[in-house]
């Protein structure tokens, strides 16, 4: 291996330690953060509450699968044009997954609108939570605010920044929970515990957007070219095949509560949720160690020989 090779394997090691070692010291503030909201919660909400939380979170999760696997599909195909400098396929590419997720976000919003009038089959036994279709919105305004600005974080992680992303992402999750708890312990009120989610999430977004443009100004610029008939069949091709692999992960992992919820009843719900969390902190932490290499282990794939 010749120096420059060494220097660019350096620094892709390097990355993978800073992207690790932050999305560690990150996810495990968020995750006490999390608990200790999830413990006031408890506490000053009725298990109703907590089971809606459960229910509304995996209708909504199942819903994402409009995205179908296409910032996956984008984020490798990526890797080349940022290891060549190819700064015009880079805008094309953002281009491209700007659209994708504006219609994903209109998707998920229709969808959702789409499925109140069958909220009360979804729940055995409904819970006595006041303004529950308010609170739906709620939950699905923050979903659809979710998708909006954030396409701009994968081509900072796509340039090994993974580190930056968590420390926005996770920084505005510790805010939220801060702000959450201090509404929880003055007023109980589940509604302004909700805003403060939605605020937070569209925060965020703004930020980690800001934050895109200054380190790559050219995705403010006009970009009008079109990718090659081959590379987009090829990312198509990877789209498929990210979207099994994204239907049967919603099917395992964000399914419980729904079907808990419409066969037993949205209280167990609640309270199977909590002893849940305990178990998806800890696959939330080994999720950052795999995250916080990815972009290293593609960019060696496009610039090293098999």
């Amino acid at each position: 291996m010749n120096w420059k090779n060494m220097m660019n394997e350096k620094s892709r090691t390097e990355y993978s330690v800073v992207n690790m070692t932050v999305a560690f010291i990150a996810q495990a503030l968020a995750i006490l953060m999390g608990f200790f909201t999830r413990v006031i919660f408890t506490r000053t909400l009725s298990e109703g509450y907590v089971g809606i939380n459960g229910l509304f979170t995996d209708i909504l999760n199942i819903l994402s699968l409009s995205e179908l696997g296409v910032g996956t599909a984008i984020t490798y195909a990526l890797y080349a044009p940022i290891a060549a400098n190819d700064i015009k396929k880079q805008q094309i590419l953002m281009r491209m997954f700007r659209t994708f997720y504006r219609i994903t976000a209109f998707f998920v919003l229709s969808a959702g609108l789409c499925l109140i009038p069958f909220l009360d089959i979804l729940m055995k036994d409904r819970p006595d939570v006041d303004h529950l279709i308010i609170i739906y919105l709620l939950y699905l305004l923050n979903s659809f605010a979710s998708y909006l600005l954030i396409y701009k974080k994968t081509l900072v992680d796509a340039h090994q920044m993974n580190y930056i992303t968590v420390i926005y992402h996770n920084g505005f999750l510790v805010l939220q929970d801060i702000c959450q708890i201090i509404i929880l312990l003055l007023t109980q009120n589940f509604i302004l515990f909700l805003v403060v989610a939605v605020v937070c999430t569209i925060s965020g977004n703004i930020c980690m957007s800001r934050k895109a443009d200054r380190l790559f100004p050219y995705l403010k610029e006009t970009c009008k070219e079109q990718l090659p008939q081959e590379e987009s069949r090829n990312i198509l091709k990877n789209v498929k095949a990210m979207l099994m692999h994204k239907i049967s992960n919603v099917v395992v992992n964000n399914t419980d509560n729904l079907l808990i919820s419409s066969f037993v009843g949205v209280v167990t719900a609640g309270i199977y949720s909590n002893y849940y969390l305990i178990i998806g902190s800890v696959r939330q932490v080994l999720d950052q160690a795999m995250l916080g290499v990815t972009a290293s282990v593609g960019n060696l794939g496009v610039t090293e020989e098999k």
